[in-house]
């Protein structure tokens, strides 16, 4: 075989398309193949570096397979002067049908004039000042507030909700330091108007997340400071009598599985409705349950000795599905959820709405 480049000096069976007189320093390419759905999903490995198969059906078209197993897709070819490589995607990702569907729409675009090089950097250019823009804005510093907690308050969740509610949503494509204290307050008294704790929720989150701002100067200054709360809220000390926790436990019995077993499981072991609705079998040693720090709001683990009437109750539950989550419709794979929807069909049944137990129901 004739020299073909240096990158080849003549021993690969097959080179790039257009390679030659130009040198390219890369892998040789051993391999050509029709490639098909079972060749690339059992494509074996090579013994040391990366194994490259060019695709008979769509030239440009290359699978490269390494050692650990990866596949990618890639298209090489001449744009102007220069060999180019343009990774498509991975596999299985991308499947061959994707692969070979991507590089056709790119060599359209080269014979259009397009570079793919010049292209992509125009992209990531054009995202990294997007970026830029978002992080100046109300949203991105509601976002980076966001991402900061997310490695360390088990209630990120809720407070990201909160930050990102219906109401703030008109905020965030604003510049962060042009957000007035009067706008903030009037989101936070519109939803005062409806749900006054929902309010000082607001605020309370608004509060946190403007002094992180503050305190990492993406912000000058937090506005919400010495702002008092839109409203006095207290803590709710009504409880069930035992007349009434006996109603609910009798209304159960009407209520579809497991939700049945999972309030009355509130009654006996007065725990906090999401450490029961998050129940796992793993959790369980015999008759004592060992709730994990991460879902305890003493932030420690909480260990519970189970009387025999819970045990009863866990007992059918443990027929249908051994792993997993005690509590669900999904044989465990997920906890079963829709309360707002249980609740109304318990108080219909018990005739005690509006009212706690002695654990949130």
């Amino acid at each position: 075989m004739p020299l073909c480049c240096s990158a080849c000096q003549g021993s690969a069976v097959i080179c790039y398309p257009g390679c030659y007189p130009a040198t390219i320093n890369t892998v040789l390419v051993l391999e050509k193949v029709k490639l098909t759905n079972r060749w690339v999903q059992s494509a074996s490995l090579p013994a040391a570096g990366r194994r490259e198969v060019a695709d008979l059906l769509c030239p440009g078209l290359y699978l490269r397979v390494t050692v650990t197993g990866a596949k990618t897709w890639s298209l090489v070819m001449r744009v102007q002067t220069r060999v180019q490589r343009v990774t498509l995607g991975r596999y299985p990702v991308m499947g061959l049908a994707d692969a070979r569907r991507q590089a056709l729409e790119v060599m359209r675009e080269v014979a259009n004039g397009v570079d793919p090089r010049e292209q992509a950097a125009a992209e990531r250019a054009a995202a990294e000042a997007a970026a830029k823009d978002r992080a100046a804005t109300f949203g991105g510093v509601m976002d980076a507030y966001i991402a900061h907690i997310s490695k360390n308050a088990r209630s990120h969740k809720l407070i990201a909700a909160n930050l990102r509610r219906p109401e703030m949503m008109p905020l965030h494509p604003l510049i962060a330091t042009a957000v007035t204290k009067r706008e903030l307050l009037a989101v936070i008294d519109a939803v005062a108007v409806e749900t006054p704790q929902a309010a000082v929720n607001l605020m309370r989150h608004l509060k946190m997340a403007l002094n992180y701002a503050a305190e990492r100067d993406l912000l000058p200054a937090n506005p919400l400071v010495g702002v008092r709360p839109p409203a006095k809220t207290t803590e709710r000390e009504r409880v069930l009598t035992d007349v009434e926790l006996a109603a609910v436990w009798k209304a159960c019995g009407d209520l579809p599985s497991p939700w049945d077993a999972m309030i009355r499981m509130l009654i006996p072991t007065g725990q906090r409705r999401c450490e029961v609705s998050n129940m796992r079998w793993e959790e369980l040693d015999g008759d004592v349950w060992t709730i994990p720090r991460a879902r305890v709001k003493s932030d420690r683990a909480h260990v519970l000795p189970l009387p025999p009437e819970v045990m009863r109750l866990l007992a059918p539950l443990r027929r249908l599905h051994a792993t997993g989550f005690v509590f669900s419709t999904t044989s465990g794979r997920t906890a079963a959820s829709n309360f707002a929807k249980i609740k109304a069909k318990l108080d219909e049944l018990a005739g005690v709405g509006g009212r706690r137990s002695r654990s949130a129901i």
